[in-house]
């Protein structure tokens, strides 16, 4: 399963949990043929990357 749409189609197929953001649900909720229901609690996501020091990305990471 690669895309959103694709967890979902399966949810409408078959009995099947699929958890996605509410963002990627409203992207792809009038492309499928069912009803859903959402859990009332979530999850917060903290991204994070470790760089070399000499990175080149450096600089374009922490520009503000």
């Amino acid at each position: 399963m690669n895309t959103s749409l694709e967890g979902m189609q399966r949810v409408c197929d078959k009995k099947y949990a699929f958890w996605t953001s509410i963002q990627a649900m409203k992207e792809v909720e009038d492309l499928v043929d069912c009803s859903v229901a959402f859990l009332k609690y979530g999850y917060t996501f903290n991204l994070a990357m470790i760089l070399n020091r000499r990175s080149h990305y450096r600089s374009l990471l922490n520009y503000q």
